[in-house]
């Protein structure tokens, strides 16, 4: 048998206000937790969409994803018209940075080599037509990329 006594006004109105503010409570917690999730989706998503092309020349790692169209070109560049500065493939004296052609060339999958020389080609073109570099840098510049594409299709 139970002794309970019924709950009087006051005392109902005061456990009805602490369970409310537990509910409250809960709510906002729920609601931080929604908006961090969901806020690490979209910083994993940007991430990941940003870190896929890292490399700064093309060639230097990024072919391993597959060259042609874009792929091996720097980020926010699109390979031939896109924005390569093939300047950065010189020496400060104006000369062809071999090393670096050679890193590049050094990287190629079977078959990608032909395609970046012909990219590259059209990149010098431009280059030479908007006055960056001259003819005779475009010509050196392309005659070390065939010179180190057929290096590297001799070693394999």
């Amino acid at each position: 048998m139970s002794t309970e006594q019924p709950i009087q006004g006051d005392e109902f109105e005061e456990l009805y206000l602490k369970e409310r503010k537990k509910s409250s409570m809960l709510l906002i917690a729920v609601i931080v937790l929604a908006l961090s999730t969901v806020g690490s989706i979209i910083w994993a998503i940007n991430s990941s969409s940003s870190s896929q092309q890292t490399s700064q020349f093309p060639g230097s790692g990024a072919l391993g994803q597959g060259f042609g169209g874009q792929g091996g070109f720097p980020s926010g560049s699109s390979g031939p018209g896109g924005g390569f500065d093939v300047t950065s493939l010189f020496n400060d004296d104006g000369s062809v940075d071999t090393d670096l052609v050679d890193e590049i060339t050094g990287n190629f999958p079977g078959g990608g080599d032909s395609r970046f020389i012909e990219l590259m080609t059209q990149q010098a073109e431009q280059a030479v037509e908007d006055g960056d570099i001259t003819q005779d840098q475009a010509d050196a510049l392309i005659d070390e990329l065939e010179s180190g594409s057929s290096e590297t299709s001799n070693e394999t």
